[in-house]
């Protein structure tokens, strides 16, 4: 299997006498086997143009998006309060989901999200949106955030959608009950109170719909902080009937969950620990499976000189999850990385291990810089698995830049090898003022 990389990324900057600064972006990216991506992107102060076009096996698929701070159009992707409405169950003690302004902003990535329409007649406070669900329906509503400077406030939101029934599965047994389809009304609040000490976000949300019975969900996120470490706890709760806005089920959960950073000079040392129970969604006499996990991360600046400095970086983590019957399944991993960094050369080794496979790899790079260009040389190689499993990959990459006064241009190109002959070549450059 061959496969062949392009890219082309172009960045120019100009500014019109008595106008604010103009930037253009361009990109495009070739894969062989494989397709063509395009992006492009406008900016000006607050005016953002933006489109993105992919074309493979695939099919096509073609974004689109305009960014004002009173209209969006395009995919939108959901933020704070809204995000929590759409996902209740997938977050942990200090995500920034807790802390993030509530709204809807404009994303590019592809595969797209649905397309929809933004107003904020006033800008970052209050906004009314519509677009399709992407579960063959539509949906329409409004949020608001009233936050201060220090991020204290109350954010609510609330929507009206349409959304068809599932499809069934080409599967004996399904995971889970279907959505039934019909109208959802869905709607959250939360209130956040923030200080340089103690940061609080308390979340409620609900929803109701035409075939199946009301559900709601319930976050609590405290923050503790001070010189060099925070803590963060998380109490949440969902219930097996809650449907989120786009028409999905919701899985049955009850999380507790803590993270405790610490960080100085040297180092960081990162310790996290859950526990949660989940269930089927519209499943009441199912019993509940349930999680726990622990994980622990720990990185050191071992010496840290003008030209040469050593870090060292030790993760590991722990997943026990008993199943409804009985049944308990136990997942470790560990892990160990070393960079040595001696200007122009850089120098990684990593090692790590789970418990069903273990895998190496060996970075190293180097980099000159010469009256404002650089050049510079990438390699990595690597081995996964074990015994006769085991697979072995290796990439190398090269890159120019030149900076100039105005304009910084740079090429990369590069080639990769998969077990079997997979070479992958890539090219691309890019203009700044």
């Amino acid at each position: 299997m061959r496969r062949a990389c392009l890219g082309v990324a172009l960045l120019v900057s100009a500014a019109a006498a008595g106008a604010a600064p103009l930037q253009l972006e361009l990109s495009s990216v070739s894969e062989w086997p494989g397709g063509l991506t395009l992006r492009a992107a406008l900016r000006q102060q607050d005016l953002r143009l933006a489109a993105a076009c992919q074309s493979g096996p695939e099919g096509q698929r073609i974004a689109a998006g305009l960014s004002l701070p009173w209209l969006t159009v395009g995919p939108l992707a959901p933020a704070g309060l809204v995000r929590e409405a759409f996902n209740p169950a997938g977050f942990g003690a200090g995500s920034d989901v807790f802390v993030q302004r509530s709204g809807l902003l404009l994303d590019l990535s592809l595969p797209s999200r649905s397309s929809g329409v933004l107003f904020m007649p006033l800008p970052r406070t209050f906004g009314v949106f519509a677009g399709p669900t992407g579960a063959g329906g539509s949906r329409i509503g409004s949020f608001t955030s009233l936050l201060d400077a220090g991020g204290s406030g109350i954010e609510a939101f609330m929507s009206v959608s349409e959304a068809e029934a599932a499809n069934p599965q080409e599967e004996w047994l399904l995971e889970h009950p279907l959505f039934p389809g019909g109208r959802i009304l869905s709607g959250a609040a939360r209130i956040l109170l923030s200080s340089p000490v103690v940061g609080m976000a308390a979340s409620v949300g609900y929803s109701s719909g035409d075939r199946y019975p009301p559900g709601i969900f319930a976050h609590t996120h405290v923050a503790l902080r001070a010189q060099g470490f925070s803590l963060y706890f998380l109490l949440a709760e969902a219930d097996r009937t809650y449907v989120t806005p786009s028409g999905e089920p919701c899985l049955d959960l009850s999380q507790i969950s803590c993270a405790a950073v610490f960080s100085s000079a040297v180092g960081t040392l990162d310790c996290r620990v859950s526990r949660s129970l989940h269930g089927l969604p519209f499943s009441p006499g199912q019993s509940r499976e349930h999680r726990d996990e622990a994980s622990i991360a720990m990185e050191r600046r071992l010496l840290d000189l003008a030209v040469f400095s050593l870090t060292a970086r030790l993760e590991g983590s722990w997943i026990m999850h008993e199943y409804s019957g009985g049944d308990t399944v136990n997942e470790t991993r560990c892990a160990a990385l070393v960079t040595a960094r001696w200007t122009p050369l850089q120098l990684s080794v990593s090692v790590s291990r789970t418990s069903e496979e273990t895998s190496a790899v060996i970075a190293a790079a180097a980099s000159l810089d010469r009256r404002g260009s650089s050049l510079g040389l990438k390699g990595t190689g690597s081995m996964t698995g074990r015994g006769e499993y085991a697979a072995m990959s290796c990439s190398a990459d090269a890159f120019f830049s030149l900076r100039g006064k105005n304009v910084t241009v740079m090429i990369e190109a590069g080639i990769e090898k998969v077990r079997a002959p997979e070479p992958r070549a890539s090219f691309s450059w890019s203009a700044r003022q």
